[in-house]
């Protein structure tokens, strides 16, 4: 036996003072979590010109009272026009409990790890660098990579928080002997996001927010990078095919022209990037990674802003393919793994489109991901010497 979720009557007269209903009828649900089943209602509307600032509303008022209310395209039943439903179902807004202490020792743990992390690195560039204390070097890694990550996870709090949705403060995730110290950071929502706008805006707000600063850190460890003689390098590094490369478009053209404006490179000497330059070469790739449309990365959620489902799930599974070819098959199946286990929920209103701005944008991002990604070697340079730049 079933119970209904809804006080019925009290939802009805709440959604049919904001929208249109032709039909209704009910759809069984089960509790994830619980695993209790219930039926709650399923309104055919009728599609107007209004209908995001209707639902705006409406959920605001289903919120208040410990729902909401899901509205997707569809096609009417014996017929070829297309209609929208609102699904309701009881939704409770996360308290967050967690108390704050738990976010700033995992801060500190990442902090420590990260810290690890660097002077790993710079004790292997301190040969170059003789005049500057490895622990210099490992605090300068570590504070820059930190402050880029924060940033990032700033740039996600302030867009949902603009657009009236609160937020936990990020559980930063430490990993010791990784190269980077740490697998980054997660904020989780206390309400469900209202339109594609909105989901646009807190995907990629973070990434842009990590890549301004990120791009400041690699003109300043760019400038205060050692210049050796090739001869003081270690051979195997300049016994390889491509020498010392990067493999990021963005931060190899960042580096070159600091260099050139700013730095006098004789022919026989390379330049070591320092662990400062090194984080924010880490900041960028990782900002790139994050920006492909693929699960629900950042760049999963701008692309499921510009798709439905269905084609947001097909996008997934190239993209994943793609990371499989150029070597990031480990991270490509821990995404597909995450996103065959929930799928992305989606906007509460799916119905209303994307911004044509937020689209350009959205299109533009592509771009900045292709440019900051790490490429593998090989591939790197092909694509370099097809442009006529290697």
């Amino acid at each position: 036996m079933y119970h209904s979720a809804l006080p019925s009557s009290d939802i009805d007269q709440l959604v049919k003072r904001y929208v249109t209903v032709l039909s209704v009828r009910y759809r069984e649900v089960t509790n994830k979590k619980t695993s209790v089943s219930s039926y709650v209602p399923v309104y055919e509307v009728l599609p107007t010109p209004n209908i995001s600032i209707q639902m705006s509303l409406l959920s605001s008022e289903l919120q208040e009272i410990g729902f909401v209310g899901l509205l997707r395209d569809g096609v009417r039943k014996n017929a070829d026009d297309t209609c929208h439903y609102l699904l309701i179902v009881p939704f409770q807004e996360s308290t967050d409990s967690t108390n704050f202490w738990i976010h700033l020792m995992l801060y500190i743990a990442t902090f420590m790890s990260v810290l690890l992390a660097g002077w790993f690195i710079a004790d292997q560039i301190h040969e170059y660098q003789p005049n500057e204390p490895i622990f210099i070097g490992a605090l300068l890694y570590a504070i820059s990579l930190m402050t880029i990550l924060t940033i990032h996870e700033l740039g996600h709090m302030t867009a949902a928080r603009k657009h009236g949705t609160k937020t936990s403060l990020p559980y930063f995730i430490p990993m010791p002997f990784f190269p980077l110290g740490t697998l980054g950071a997660v904020i989780t929502q206390k309400a469900p996001l209202k339109n594609r706008n909105v989901l646009f805006d807190v995907g990629l707000s973070g990434p842009y927010a990590g890549l301004v600063v990120a791009i400041l850190f690699a003109i300043i460890g760019t400038l205060t990078s050692p210049v050796v003689p090739k001869e003081s390098v270690d051979p195997h590094l300049l016994e390889k095919e491509y020498g010392l490369i990067f493999g990021s478009f963005l931060f190899d053209l960042l580096a070159t022209t600091t260099l050139s404006l700013f730095v006098d490179v004789p022919p026989d000497h390379i330049v070591i990037l320092s662990p400062l330059g090194l984080a924010s070469y880490f900041g960028i790739l990782v900002t790139g990674l994050n920006l492909l449309p693929i699960g629900q990365l950042d760049g999963g959620h701008v692309s499921r802003s510009v798709l439905n489902s269905k084609n947001h799930r097909t996008l997934t599974f190239l993209v994943a393919l793609f990371m499989v070819i150029i070597g990031f098959w480990l991270m490509a199946l821990i995404i597909l793994v995450l996103f065959l286990r929930s799928g992305h929920p989606g906007p509460l209103d799916d119905v209303d489109p994307l911004s044509r701005k937020r689209k350009a944008i959205g299109f533009l991002s592509i771009g900045v991901a292709i440019l900051c990604m790490p490429w593998p070697p090989d591939i790197y340079v092909t694509i370099l010497k097809s442009l006529g730049l290697w």
